[in-house]
């Protein structure tokens, strides 16, 4: 007999995971998921819309017989991302390789259940770094105040049904209608010829490296966004055209790639909500929203 482990994680970053599930359990939960109504879930109310993971695992034996390779049975272990991780890798002794296989599964119950969902061309894609609360909060305010379709990379896996993700960002850029670009100042960088110069002044003669030498050197570096977002950035931007393309900047990030110099950034401080105003505006001009 088949049994079934969820793992879920929501848009406010709580986890959780129920084991052994029925069948029966299962379909009666996709029917509400897939049809973005209410379902309880370990005492906990939710619907799709709140929703950032949904995985689904499958195994022949239940969860208190398995052992993590930490030695841990699943049960005992708190750090529900690390057992999603190596269930989803097939490192569990029972455990049948993740959601993919479910989904495929599951696929013409669901089409049964509702209808597919497709990506039309005024979904919203939200590029984001390392840093993602402020993407989720845009995401929150998109879908919650504006009624607007807005996905992240993680929404568009299982229906891109790509390997690699070049693939994936191939897929979402041809189902876009839009792209909001999250910077925030998640690195540091520094051109190679100003660090060079800098360490010869820290070495070359001196017998003892001063402190404000030091601090002067880290004082070259410059907050800057991640390079993913960089690339994606001029993805979209070619993709899309530039009018169907924001940069939403957070105070802070001191370099910019040099080849959009010129672009008009939509600067924000602490949330992204200090600029409703100005997002609701962009959607409207691009027929996103109607005015």
């Amino acid at each position: 007999m088949k049994i079934y482990h969820i793992y879920i994680k929501t848009l406010s970053r709580k986890q959780l995971f129920g084991y052994d599930a029925t069948k029966q359990t299962l379909n009666k939960l996709l029917k509400l998921y897939f049809n973005d109504m209410p379902f309880n879930f370990l005492g906990n109310e939710l619907r799709r819309s709140e929703i950032l993971n949904f995985e689904l695992f499958e195994s022949t034996e239940p969860v208190k017989k398995m052992k993590l390779p930490n030695g841990k049975c699943p049960m005992d272990e708190d750090n529900y991302e690390y057992v999603a991780k190596v269930f989803r890798e097939g490192r569990v002794e029972g455990v049948i390789s993740g959601s993919s296989l479910l989904w495929n599964a599951y696929e013409k119950k669901r089409t049964a259940i509702a209808p597919v969902e497709t990506f039309g061309k005024n979904t919203v894609f939200i590029v984001h770094g390392r840093d993602d609360k402020q993407a989720l909060v845009l995401q929150k305010h998109l879908r919650d105040d504006l009624h607007v379709d807005a996905k992240m990379f993680e929404d568009f896996k299982e229906q891109s049904k790509s390997r690699t993700i070049i693939e994936q960002l191939e897929y979402i850029r041809k189902n876009a209608g839009y792209a909001f670009i999250v910077v925030m100042p998640d690195d540091l960088g520094i051109l190679r010829e100003d660090f060079e110069n800098s360490q010869k002044k820290l070495f070359i003669g001196k017998k003892r490296i001063e402190v404000k030498e030091v601090c002067s050197m880290l004082e070259a570096l410059k907050t800057r966004a991640r390079q993913n977002v960089v690339f994606e950035f001029g993805l979209f931007m070619g993709a899309l055209g530039r009018n169907n393309v924001c940069c939403l900047l957070q105070d802070g990030t001191q370099e910019r790639p040099s080849d959009i110099e010129g672009i008009i950034y939509t600067d924000f401080n602490k949330s992204v909500k200090e600029k409703s105003t100005e997002i609701e505006g962009k959607l409207k001009d691009a027929k996103i929203l109607k005015t």
